[in-house]
């Protein structure tokens, strides 16, 4: 095999990634990342869910913790992955889904554990991927959402499988990929939201399909990204979130689109990234969450906007970034999740706060990471066009990424830089380039 590889479909996923993780939307509560690591809130706090030590309501964001790396959020319940891998979680603890060992909610972010590489937030349950792809789960399980095989509530983490790279929970149900591309989900599946092509629950996870590379979970419906850059959705469908056209719940994967870089599911509705910058939307629009200016419902996709590079979907509203860094959001805001100062549900995008701005990814490429592309590029110099510079508005964007027991850096300019073999098979978080750099090394370089 080559030891370089290019390959851009792994930088269109590894992108998807990132956008899926510096935002986060829970009921009407909202976290953002900034490019410095620092974690911001804003939104509902009913249950402590901002993390700020309180239970009021802010309409504006306010800052709670440094060098975070990943977020996720749920009905009521936030966490956070540090840049040394460590667990955070706050807010309701009804069910256990923080992890704590506790059913005690938290108003401060209490640490759950270290060697994590993704979280998800389910409504009451919880999923994270730990970075050598062993998969955990804990919180409710009435359906088997936790996947362990059993139907018991966990208040801490608990092993559920293997060789897992990324992961998604939606209200009842899980769906994870592996580093293959094989679909695995399992819990709730009364309106066919495993894709099993059934509306059987499972309780552990199960291989229903190929092929992905991204993956985002709704309350009842399911979103997928493959490699192609074509999406395709399954499960509930009553307000037209699975995109195709019609009403009618699809218990299989049906295709939406194609040209497509990332994807995010809310509680009723559907969000997908195309590689020109701009997001489309569908599905339930109630509360102007898909930012059209209406409050009319979606059955196919429909486009609200351009030069956007990430987004994530709450309940019942949207957070969206552009390249420039500045953060936009709409849909409910009656407990100030949109962050504009304001308790006005917006059915178009709005700027959040007064120049609220996440900043570029910027990642300093140190001497050492200079040393591996250098080498690769000497080495392999047909394969490589000019690395070229990014430019000062973008910043450098480096992704580590493991797969198949092989190590990769991807970059902007578009550049896949296979390195060598490593250990294991786990998506560092956004900014990690310390430990990559270690695994670089041991790789021989």
């Amino acid at each position: 095999m080559q030891r370089l590889i290019l390959l851009l479909t792994l930088l269109s996923a590894l992108v998807g990634a990132e956008a899926a993780t510096r935002l986060a939307g829970g009921f009407n509560h909202s976290l953002a990342i900034k490019a410095d690591g620092a974690l911001w809130v804003w939104g509902y706090n009913a249950s402590g869910q901002l993390g700020n030590g309180a239970t009021v309501n802010r309409t504006l964001p306010v800052q709670i913790a440094t060098s975070v790396t990943a977020v996720a959020a749920s009905d009521s319940q936030s966490f956070a992955l540090r840049s040394d891998g460590v667990l955070l979680a706050w807010g309701n603890n009804q069910f256990g889904q923080l992890g704590d060992a506790t059913v005690s909610n938290r108003s401060t972010p209490v640490q759950i554990g270290t060697g994590y590489a993704a979280v998800a937030a389910g409504k009451q349950h919880t999923l994270a991927l730990k970075k050598d792809g062993s998969l955990e789960g804990w919180g409710w399980n009435s359906y088997g959402q936790v996947g362990n095989g059993g139907l018991t509530n966990w208040t801490f983490p608990i092993p559920v499988g293997a060789g897992f790279t990324a992961i998604s929970a939606g209200e009842q149900h899980s769906a994870a990929l592996k580093a293959d591309g094989s679909l695995w989900t399992w819990g709730r599946n009364s309106q066919g939201q495993l894709g099993d092509g059934s509306t059987i629950d499972q309780y552990a996870p199960a291989r229903v399909a190929s092929g992905y590379t991204a993956i985002a979970a709704g309350y009842t419906h399911t979103l997928g990204l493959k490699a192609d850059g074509s999406v395709w959705a399954w499960g509930a469908n009553s307000v037209g979130q699975v995109g195709n056209g019609t009403t009618t719940d699809q218990s299989r994967p049906v295709q939406v689109g194609s040209g497509y870089t990332a994807i995010a599911a809310g509680a009723y509705h559907s969000l997908a990234l195309k590689a020109d910058g701009s997001l489309w939307t569908w599905g339930l629009n109630g509360s102007g969450q898909l930012g059209d200016g209406s409050t009319v419902n979606r059955t196919t996709p429909v486009q609200v906007g351009s030069a956007y590079a990430g987004m994530s979907a709450g309940l019942s509203h949207t957070l969206a970034y552009k390249t420039d860094g500045s953060v936009y959001a709409w849909g409910y805001n009656a407990s100030g999740g949109v962050g504009d100062g304001t308790l006005t549900t917006r059915t178009s995008p709005v700027a959040v706060a007064s120049a609220f701005n996440l900043g570029a990814v910027a990642v300093a490429v140190s001497s050492d990471s200079d040393r591996v592309f250098n080498w690769a590029e000497a080495t392999y110099p047909s394969l490589f066009s000019p690395r070229g510079v990014a430019t000062a508005t973008a910043g450098i964007y480096s992704y580590r990424y493991y797969k198949d027991s092989k190590a990769y850096l991807a970059t902007e300019n578009g550049h896949v830089y296979y390195l060598g073999p490593v250990s294991n098979n786990a998506l560092l978080p956004l900014g990690d380039l310390a430990t990559f750099l270690v695994l670089a090394k041991a790789a021989g370089f």
